[in-house]
């Protein structure tokens, strides 16, 4: 079971792990330091392990004898510390460290092959696509124009078009930082749909699901196949990643790639080319929607129907790609968290 941290506890960071330079010195030369800074060593320094407080008992079914093989009352304030593995950074910068660096490799091998899958996937067809969430008002946001120079973040030269019905101004020709607390923010926050956002983060990982089931029906509908002769000679395989805009709106990157089916990761026929994936890519994301009604009811106010966002400057239409020659990775935009997986089977229609 879990209990409370020891009195002294140097592995936090809040007020109830300072020590005193008494107690520091009294740890340093205590008999079980060793065995405490092992425990630190094997956690990989996590900021919050947590700790285990217990005991295993062998018992002889001849005899009925019982005896304690291991218990956490012999360890470091009577507790056995193991890895929280967080995947926040801000929680644990450790954990989060080791997370980040096993997405990294399963995503690389992913694309150029290594770890048990061959080198030929990085000629499989890839494609790298982003999906957002549909615009609920205007925010603060940074733009950028090619070569990466820095645009004012909503100018408006039309003065009937710089207020709202509210009266305040939406436009700002600032050039925000990526540290300005106003990123993010609506610009008048009586327009902006709270309620909208609220759902679509909430049922956001519907979409994805109905996302992964569309997707081979499109892909078979492109190459004039039925889903029976699809699945026969292709599997659509993805890892995604989930992360919140500065509006704090989720949206996903996925890799998604194309193997012959079986778990040989084998090159598909070639008339599956990344071009046809990628057409597969749009129409799926046009046809994919969710009616709240399920959850909110007929209620007008709250009743919304919820779609993929599909605008040219953040939506899909702007960022795939093919994936390009071996050994180069495909294009790629900071992520925080990966979960790689396949697509359930999409039942017959």
């Amino acid at each position: 079971m879990t209990i409370p941290a020891a009195p002294l506890d140097l592995t936090g960071d809040g007020p109830e792990s300072w020590a005193s330079a008494y107690e520091l010195l009294n740890l340093a030369i205590g008999d079980d330091f060793a065995r405490w800074e092992q425990q630190l060593a094997g956690t990989g320094n996590c900021a919050n392990p947590v700790r285990l407080h217990s005991r295993i008992d062998a018992i002889d079914r001849a005899t009925g004898e019982i005896a304690t093989i291991y218990d956490t009352a012999n360890e470091p304030g009577g507790v056995l510390r193991i890895p929280c593995g967080n995947r926040r950074e801000h929680v644990c910068p450790a954990c989060s460290e080791v997370y980040k660096g096993d997405a990294r490799q399963i995503i690389r091998s992913g694309l150029t092959g290594g770890k048990g899958i061959p080198e030929s996937v990085a000629l499989h067809p890839c494609v790298f696509a982003t999906l957002t969430a549909p615009g609920f008002g205007p925010v603060h946001t940074i733009r950028t124009g090619r070569g990466g120079r820095r645009l004012a973040c909503r100018p408006r030269r039309d003065a009937h078009h710089r207020r709202c019905p509210h009266g305040r101004d939406i436009s700002c020709n600032r050039h925000h930082r990526e540290d300005d607390p106003r990123l993010g923010t609506p610009m008048c926050p009586d327009c902006y749909d709270y309620t909208g956002h609220v759902l679509f983060n909430a049922l956001a990982p519907e979409l994805w699901r109905r996302f992964t089931i569309y997707l081979p029906r499109q892909l078979a509908r492109l190459a004039r196949l039925t889903q029976r002769q699809l699945r026969r000679e292709v599997r659509v395989r993805f890892v995604k990643v989930a992360e919140y805009q500065h509006r704090g709106v989720i949206h996903y990157h996925a890799v998604i790639r194309l193997d012959a089916p079986g778990d040989n990761h084998q090159t598909p026929p070639a008339r599956y080319t990344a071009q046809l994936l990628h057409q597969a890519i749009r129409a799926t994301v046009a046809a994919v929607g969710y009616d709240t009604a399920a959850v909110t009811g007929d209620d007008p106010p709250l009743r919304r129907i919820l779609k993929f966002g599909t605008r040219p400057t953040s939506g899909l239409s702007a960022r795939p790609a093919a994936c390009p020659a071996p050994g180069r990775p495909c294009h790629r935009r900071r992520s925080r968290t990966t979960s790689p997986s396949t697509p359930p089977r999409p039942p017959a229609i």
